[in-house]
């Protein structure tokens, strides 16, 4: 079982999964960080020390945590000086191939949400894709997710890449959706707030049942009145016009493929 925890980047994931693996009575027993200053920070925080060489991690620790960037997961996990104990990233969209060559026990450890540094996260609704070469690897990893969260899954490497991707679409692509219309907005010097209930509305029906249900607006009447005025509204911003154009159609197309239209 894991008792004593090393965490490889001090990042926002990082600086979220300590303080609530701490919580829950694991051992922070070293950071690593490429970064010395963000490095500390986070060691103090986790009253550990901060290690700036990778070949001064300790080797009794149960875990070692890689939550580093995509790109860099082999190089930090190439530069942990044990073979023998369990290593493993937290990335979406990674195999867990990638790790295999730096140890016998290796895994994932995907907590599936966003996480910044402005924001608190509750844990314990936080969705935990676990994944694990070998079955003491896995028990040690859903055990470590129970602790800390209310919703463990073990998640395999492809379907894991499929959450990551469907994580992508709604977050990433809505937040900069909810950007574009903050501008639009601001020009006007119209108070962004005025659409946060009608956010966090959609968000609501969208947990109800399939989103294709809940879906209104031009598009899904085909107003072309509506939508070419708007179009025209954004005449002086092609890209958020082209984006628009995108969207709209494609909401025709499915709806139409979907005999919804």
């Amino acid at each position: 079982m894991i008792g004593k925890i090393v965490i490889l980047g001090a990042g926002r994931l990082a600086r979220h999964l300590a303080p609530a693996f701490i919580k829950k009575g694991y051992l922070i027993s070293g950071i690593w960080n490429r970064s010395p200053e963000h490095g500390t920070e986070l060691a103090r925080l986790a009253n550990t020390r901060f290690i700036e060489d990778l070949s001064e991690l300790p080797d009794d620790a149960d875990l070692y945590l890689c939550v580093v960037s995509d790109s860099a997961i082999a190089e930090v996990a190439a530069g942990i000086p044990v073979h023998d104990r369990l290593i493993v990233h937290t990335s979406g969209s990674v195999s867990i191939d990638v790790l295999r060559p730096f140890s016998c026990e290796v895994g994932v450890f995907y907590p599936l949400q966003t996480f910044s540094n402005d924001a608190d996260v509750d844990f314990a609704r936080v969705p935990v894709c676990v994944e694990s070469a070998s079955v003491k690897g896995m028990d040690a990893l859903l055990t470590l997710g129970q602790a800390i969260s209310g919703h463990v899954v073990p998640v395999n490497s492809d379907d894991r890449r499929l959450l990551h991707l469907s994580a992508v679409m709604v977050s990433n692509f809505t937040n900069f959706l909810y950007t574009l219309a903050s501008d639009l907005l601001s020009e006007s010097q119209l108070p962004s707030g005025i659409l946060n209930e009608l956010i966090l509305q959609t968000a609501r029906n969208a947990t109800l049942g399939h989103p294709g249900r809940f879906q209104t607006g031009p598009a899904i009447r085909n107003d072309k009145n509506v939508i070419e005025n708007q179009l025209q509204i954004l005449s002086k911003d092609p890209d958020t016009r082209e984006i628009y154009q995108l969207f709209t159609e494609n909401i025709i197309k499915y709806h139409r493929k979907h005999g919804q239209l």
